[in-house]
Formats: C-alpha cells, sequence, structure tokens
C-alpha cells in the first residue's frame, strides 16, 4: 500500500500506511534484538530483521520526501543487521560461501546510510529549542559536526563491497547494478542532506558546501542517465526525489554564476538539468507527482529564458549523452572541510556569488518536494531573469 500511494496524486499519504507497519513491529516487540541460544540466526529471526530495516528504509525516503523528521528513531532501537547470506544459504548453516557475493549486502549498506541519515537529521535539523538545551548550534559546533558527518560518509563509501561499487566504465552486473545505483545515488543525496543548509549562511561552511552540493547534484543525474541508458524503463521511485533536488541545485547555481558574471558551463548544467526532466517526464507514466515535478522544473527554466526541450518518453536516446564533470566535480572521498575551504576559493562573496538576493533564493526553496503549494508560491516570488 506504501508503494502504490507513492504514485498516486497524494503521495505524501504513502508515509501513513509506512507508519502503521512501524506500529504493528512496535507490538511485536520487533524493535529489541531477539537471540536463540548463542546468539544463533533463524529463518524467522533473519525475516523479521528484514522487515524491519526495510521499514527503517521507507521511513527515511519519506522523511527526505516529506521534509520531516523519521518516525524511527533508531537510538530507541537495537535491532541488528541482517546478515550477509544469500536465501538458498539459510539452511546451510547461514553461511555465504567464499566468492560469492551476497545480493543482502545492499540492505546492510543501505541500512547503515540510514544511520548515517538519521544522525543527521538528529544533529543538524533539530529544533531550535532542542539546539538550545543540548548546546548546540554554534558556528563552531556546526563546523565539527558537519566534518564529521563527512568522515562518516567517507567510511561508508570506503566500506562498500567491490560488487556494489559504482563504475561508469564498467558497472555492476544483473541485480547488482540496480543496488549499486540506488544505494550511491543515497549517498549523494546524503551528503546534499549535510550541506544544503549552510549554502544561503555567512559562514565558513557557505563556499565549499555549494561546491558538494553541486558536484553531487552532478554525479546523481550521471548516474540515474547510467541506469536509464542501460535498463531503458522506469526509474525506482526512491531516486526521483535525488533527481529533481539534483536539478533544482544545478539551476540555482548556474543563476548564481550568471549574477556573478562567472562563464556559464551551458553545455553541460544545462544538459543534466534537461536529463532530470526527461526522467520526470518518463515517470509521469506511472507516477502522477512526477509530472507535476517536472511542470515545476519547466517553470524555472522558462522564468530563466532557456529552452526546454524533451523527447518523447519512448525516446530515451539522449541519456546516452555523457557531459563532462570536470567542472566542480566529483568530489574526492576523503576530502576535509580545510581542504574544501582552501579549493573554493573562487566561491566567495566578493565575486557576487552570495549577494543577497540569491541567499533568499537557496533560503526559501522548499525541503517538502510534496507540497506543491509551496513550490508554487516560491516561483510566483521569484524572478529568475538574469538579462
Amino acid at each position: 500500500m506504501s508503494m502504490f500511494t507513492l504514485g498516486t496524486s497524494r503521495p505524501e499519504m504513502a508515509a501513513v500506511y509506512t507508519g502503521l507497519g512501524i506500529i504493528f513491529l512496535q507490538l511485536r516487540g520487533e524493535y529489541r534484538q531477539k537471540r536463540e541460544g548463542p546468539q544463533a540466526a533463524s529463518h524467522q529471526t533473519e525475516l523479521w530483521k528484514r522487515v524491519f530495516w526495510c521499514y527503517v528504509l521507507l521511513d527515511a525516503k519519506y522523511c527526505i520526501f516529506n521534509g520531516s523528521p523519521p518516525a524511527i528513531n533508531l537510538e530507541n532501537y537495537d535491532v541488528g543487521l541482517p546478515l550477509e547470506v544469500d536465501d538458498d544459504y539459510w539452511d546451510r548453516g547461514f553461511v555465504q560461501p567464499l566468492g560469492k557475493p551476497s545480493a543482502g549486502s545492499y540492505l546492510v549498506h543501505q541500512a547503515k546510510l540510514c544511520k548515517i541519515l538519521g544522525d543527521v537529521m538528529r544533529r543538524l535539523f533539530a529544533s531550535k529549542e532542542t539546539k538550545i538545551r543540548l548546546g548546540w548550534g554554534s558556528s563552531e559546533w556546526e563546523q565539527d559536526t558537519v566534518a564529521e558527518l563527512d568522515s562518516a560518509l567517507n567510511d561508508f563509501l570506503n566500506s562498500i563491497p567491490a560488487h556494489l561499487r559504482w563504475d561508469s566504465d564498467s558497472p555492476p552486473q544483473g541485480i547488482f547494478f540496480d543496488q549499486s545505483i540506488v544505494l550511491h545515488v543515497t549517498y549523494y543525496q546524503i551528503q546534499i542532506m549535510i550541506h544544503r543548509p549552510y549554502i544561503h549562511k555567512t559562514h565558513a561552511l557557505a563556499a565549499p558546501s555549494l561546491f558538494i552540493c553541486t558536484s553531487a547534484a552532478r554525479t546523481i543525474l550521471h548516474i540515474a542517465r547510467g541506469w536509464l541508458d542501460k535498463r531503458r524503463g522506469q526509474p525506482f521511485p526512491t531516486v526521483a526525489n535525488a533527481i529533481f533536488i539534483s536539478a533544482i541545485i544545478l539551476f540555482l547555481n548556474s543563476f548564481g554564476t550568471k549574477r556573478g558574471g562567472r562563464p556559464v558551463a551551458t553545455d553541460k548544467d544545462t544538459n543534466l538539468i534537461e536529463t532530470a526532466m526527461e526522467i520526470m517526464k518518463l515517470m509521469e507514466t506511472r507516477f502522477q507527482s512526477m509530472g507535476r515535478l517536472w511542470e515545476l522544473l519547466r517553470e524555472l527554466r522558462s522564468l530563466d529564458r532557456l529552452p526546454v526541450n524533451y523527447p518523447p518518453t519512448d525516446d530515451l536516446g539522449s541519456f546516452g549523452r555523457s557531459p563532462d564533470l570536470s567542472d566542480g566535480g566529483p568530489l574526492k572521498p576523503g576530502m576535509s572541510i580545510e581542504q574544501l575551504l582552501a579549493d573554493t576559493d573562487h566561491l566567495t562573496a566578493t565575486n557576487g556569488a552570495f549577494d543577497e538576493e540569491l541567499m533568499a533564493m537557496w533560503m526559501a526553496v522548499p525541503t517538502d518536494i510534496s507540497n506543491f503549494g509551496e513550490w508554487d508560491a516560491y516561483i510566483g516570488s521569484r524572478n529568475f531573469n538574469t538579462n
């Protein structure tokens, strides 16, 4: 029901069904670690662990989609991660054969990303009252916290097993291809969530955060296009939010670049924005809200007087384009905030990249993509004409 509702005109209602499932899990006591003998695994315990973590994943996706806090606070749960053992080997002592990658590794690593996301929501997006009570919110605290979360993401990226690592020249095969796509898009989406709040602030993090968000947005759209070029079918609904937000980031970055009087890599970011619109148009055939997101992107493009071109839904040939990512991306894993500060001197207030109007534009971007009224108001109140 939750997944089906995501494709209707009221996608935000999907969180209601997820919430019901979470309540039933709590009634069953499935939020506590179950042990049988000396921590022995069983079919039932492993199946319920899968159920629990699938709900965590759904909750995380709707949390991002609706801009709301997660319903599952992982600090209150102690359910272990599922075993990275395929079903075929559950009757053989729950031992995965050496040299045979497990399809279950994907769920485990998505669960690890959800833990990082929960930490991001708890610390960076806490209420004002909570931050005051816990002594959070100072400039130094924010910089240290962002650096710590970046480090956690880098550690996660280094922990991804070889069969799930994304390589556009030699991508994973079979089910691992799809798993790798979603895993890496989610990774870059969380990276954007960490840094997006600081783009519009007069803060030491502003310049590197803009650089990181722009690089992550470009990478997300390249990965999404790679998936479409190979699969030539409907993308996963769970990546739609990341694709839409990536297009918004690239649009505002392009607008700010033009306002600052600097050259615009039109053939790069404009093509990526068009790619996002093509994906939204394709997804509209199955998910009603995707058509509305396409219209929002079209409005932004028309306000900036940039052409809007998209192919028929049965023509995916344009997804084969591969613009260069050398202009500001992709971000190198392991880069510290200090390194980014040193490498982003060109993104300073002195060149007009962060004037008051542009800061206001970044600040006013809605966090809830499901509330189309907020987006209509946002577009209606802005004049994006740079001529």
